[in-house]
């Protein structure tokens, strides 16, 4: 005779046993037998996070059931029918349009890829101790989130994790963090503060990109390089200190950060990217560091308030436009090694009164010093006849037709 699985509301038939402390299983009654038989049935009450949660036997929760669907309120527990929970998967509440508080317990120590992304109704979230990795957009697009306290223990912030949450203003992220991928807070427009820990070496490719009420930033650790688009738009940040251990700014780092006043780049940078600084329009002076041997494009486009710029021995090359529409640069001293300036590399510089060129000048590129009309003396540290060797391109009137002072030697 079979065995029937009987049915209790609350509870899980988990067998048939002959013996009450539930150590011998029966699964069926063999022909034959006419005793009496005693049986006890097995019950497991069931947990009631079973029923709005999808999950495996390995501890992984995948989403939610159809009963879960329409919860305002979250909680994950650290353990579900007696399987411990150790991490959320991929996309598991992605568009979780009704959720708006979240809480995760301790024993979770991992978020998946885009678990929580695009959940717009989600303004509170509490995450466990035990958490050590964010994954790739895992809060990507949260709309309402305010605040997020990273654990103690978490390593590493995958890239877009928070990007697009627009009503986030403050996030604190511990010493634990070794690593922030890319454009892991870009688009954050509400974001006024935040501080990179010291374990931090590395600041990635757009991860603030966009924050354009972020106001305060505190660099602590000993980063080597800045990525592109680091701080792009960026528009209410004033200053900025960077760590003496950089070497190199990426390109458009610092775009549009038009409410910037100053920077020093430190000493040991030799790399700058191309429109690291465009549009800085409130930047009055800038010293570019000795290592640095190329002023790529557009570096400086757009910086309406330069007035002085120091360009080091070690330059060789200026590229296009690096100093197109520094309509209040008055004097360019170029030094000596610099071997080409390049298209439109000045031009618009209304205010452009005296420029200093070197003999190692070969070649000045169309349109270089367009629109540069006050332009009253060139100083020439070659002969006339050195400069009548240097390849000049068209739109460069206002260069060629000024005074000069050749043999140039202060």
């Amino acid at each position: 005779i079979t065995l029937q699985n009987p049915t209790r509301e609350g509870y899980r038939f988990m067998g048939w046993y002959t013996d009450a402390s539930f150590t011998n299983v029966l699964t069926e009654i063999p022909n034959g037998c006419y005793n009496d038989v005693t049986l006890y049935a097995k019950w497991t009450e069931i947990d009631y996070a079973s029923t709005i949660f999808n999950f495996s036997e390995d501890g992984k929760i995948s989403g939610l059931t159809d009963s879960g669907k329409t919860l305002e309120t979250l909680n994950i527990p650290s353990t579900i029918n007696g399987i411990k929970i150790t991490s959320i998967e991929a996309s598991a509440f992605t568009d979780s349009s009704n959720l708006k508080t979240l809480t995760i317990a301790e024993g979770v120590n991992s978020i998946g890829s885009s678990a929580f992304s695009k959940c717009k109704s989600l303004t509170s979230v509490t995450l466990p101790d035990s958490l050590t990795n964010i994954e790739s957009g895992a809060f990507n697009s949260c709309t309402a989130l305010t605040s997020i306290d990273i654990p103690k223990n978490t390593t590493t912030i995958g890239y877009v994790a928070f990007a697009g949450c627009s009503s986030l203003r403050e996030v604190t992220i511990p010493e634990s963090v070794t690593s922030i991928g890319y454009s892991a807070f870009c688009w954050c427009t509400n974001l006024v503060s935040i501080t990179i820990p010291k374990s931090v070496t590395t600041i990635p490719n757009s991860i603030l990109m966009g924050c354009s009420n972020l106001s305060s930033l505190s660099i602590l650790g000993e980063v080597t390089s800045i990525g592109n688009d680091a701080f792009n738009g960026c528009s209410k940040l004033t200053g900025i200190t960077l760590p003496e251990t950089v070497t190199s700014i990426g390109d458009d780092a610092f775009y549009g950060c038009s409410g910037l006043t100053s920077i020093s780049i430190p000493k040991g940078v030799t790399s700058i990217g191309s429109g690291a600084f465009h549009d800085c329009i409130k930047i009055k002076s800038i010293s570019i560091p000795k290592g640095v041997t190329t002023l790529e494009n557009a570096l400086f486009y757009g910086c309406t308030g330069l007035t002085s710029v120091t360009i080091p021995e070690g330059v060789t090359s200026i590229s296009a436009t690096v100093f197109r529409n520094c309509s209040s640069l008055t004097r360019i001293v170029i030094p000596e090694g610099v071997t080409s300036i390049g298209m439109g590399a000045f031009n618009g510089c209304l205010s452009l009164t005296y420029v200093t060129l070197p003999k190692s000048l070969k070649n000045i590129d169309s349109y270089a010093f367009e629109n540069c009309s006050k332009i009253s003396r060139v100083y020439y540290r070659g002969s006339s006849s050195d400069w009548g060797k240097i390849n000049i391109g068209v739109e460069n009137t206002y260069l060629t037709g000024a005074s000069k002072t050749y043999n140039y030697t202060n």
